[in-house]
């Protein structure tokens, strides 16, 4: 019996404190209370709270005219077909061809570029392999028809089923994968030329021998 009362005694303490507990939950409306008011009540106006201490009573503001963020440098082609067209005309790398530039363009390239143009450029990325988009045009065959004012171009608006990446690249990053596009193609050619002329040698070998 008294085994027994011990038990009762235990659920019954158990049961009290979990209906204790669950009654200490807040309410739906409750933020409950705060131990960190710090963070809780930020002594800053908030982005998109009111401010009186501007006219039209917004926080965010916009740029100082005739001033540009930090770190970003304008582009001043529309995404239009003029846009494009005007960018081909007009627009040359800045950049100079050196190895660290070769290297980041490549590391970038890979990252962002790999998956639908392929390692080499030749249009086979994994997401056109897989089957689930159009192959792409090879480098070696869009290249000699654009310039590499086009090809910025189309990196920061995006074009055909390529979205944007403007927001991934920044201006000189997208400079950088360019002169490794053009460094692919480049190499690309002179495989093909060294293969040919092997080919070439080779066939005047073997008329010569049989003679």
């Amino acid at each position: 019996m008294i085994l027994q009362s011990g038990f009762q005694i235990r659920g019954i303490f158990l049961v009290m404190v979990s209906l204790a507990m669950v009654g200490c939950e807040a309410g739906g409306n409750d933020p409950g209370h705060v131990y960190f008011p710090d963070m809780m009540y930020s002594r800053a106006y908030e982005t998109y709270t009111t401010n009186p201490n501007f006219g039209d009573g917004k926080t965010a503001r916009k740029p100082v005219e005739n001033t540009i963020p930090r770190g970003y440098t304008p582009y001043k082609y529309e995404d239009t077909r003029e846009g494009y067209d005007s960018a081909g005309q007009h627009l040359t790398n800045p950049l100079k061809v050196t190895d660290h530039a070769l290297n980041q363009g490549g590391k970038l390239y890979s990252i962002y570029c790999g998956v639908c143009h392929g390692p080499k450029g030749k249009g086979q990325g994994s997401i056109v392999k897989n089957g689930n988009y159009p192959a792409v045009p090879s480098y070696e065959q869009r290249l000699p028809k654009i310039t590499e004012g086009n090809m910025f171009h189309s990196i920061t608006y995006g074009r055909n089923l390529m979205g944007s990446y403007a927001e991934k690249l920044s201006y000189k990053q997208r400079w950088q994968v360019i002169l490794y596009i053009q460094k692919l193609v480049k190499v690309g050619q002179f495989a093909e030329e060294t293969d040919t002329a092997s080919a070439k040698a080779q066939a005047s070998t073997d008329t010569t021998n049989q003679e």
